[in-house]
């Protein structure tokens, strides 16, 4: 029984391509991360609208929990400049702005409004 002779160049090509489907799903998994961070803005974001719709405005005390709840969901360096701080009437439009960055390099900004509802 003769034995064939094994060529390299059949492992090395096979090599290569799981090499670059590897580099392919981590960053996909990465992608996938900082799409879930950004979800994660939006939904504490809606919650804190609908609380600033029943004050009125956002209170002192919802933005500090605001800003916490960012910072566990990832969120950096974040601005609330723009968002309604004082009462308003029944009615009137509120904002809520958050800026920040995620991934420590892409900025995010999520803007929502309503009417106060109080």
């Amino acid at each position: 029984m003769k034995r064939n002779q094994g060529n390299i160049g059949n492992i090395l090509g096979t090599m290569l391509c799981v090499l670059a489907m590897t580099v392919l799903v981590l960053q996909y998994m990465e992608q996938v991360r900082l799409i879930q961070q950004k979800w994660q803005m939006m939904q504490i974001s809606r919650a804190y609208i609908l609380r600033m719709e029943t004050k009125g405005y956002l209170t002192r005390e919802d933005a500090e929990e605001l800003l916490e709840e960012l910072e566990r969901a990832g969120v950096e360096q974040i601005t609330l400049e723009g968002t309604t701080r004082n009462p308003a009437d029944y009615g009137e439009r509120i904002v809520l702005r958050i800026r920040g960055v995620i991934g420590d390099e892409y900025p995010v900004e999520e803007t929502r409004s309503s009417t106060a509802k109080h």
